[in-house]
């Protein structure tokens, strides 16, 4: 927590008008029942599509073996 607030300066800024932003970034890590069977995979990959489709403006990466940038070439080799 400490490290937190050491480093808060770089996480935060002010806008023209004074107001103050902070910036975050959330990074979840998911794992399913049996999620290497080829069912699952599918339904995994469309709730993944679905997500995509209604928050894909606000995400930025997609972390599969590597980090890459989110579009929707990367998005349809899942």
């Amino acid at each position: 927590m400490k490290n937190l607030e050491n480093r808060a300066k770089d996480f935060s800024y002010e806008l023209p008008d004074g107001t103050p932003v902070v910036k975050l970034g959330v990074i979840a890590t998911l794992y399913f029942k049996e999620g290497y069977t080829a069912g699952k995979k599918l339904k995994i990959i469309d709730c993944f599509r679905k997500f995509n489709d209604e928050f894909g403006a606000h995400l930025n990466g997609l972390l599969q073996d590597s980090y890459k940038k989110l579009t929707s070439e990367s998005l349809g080799k899942l």
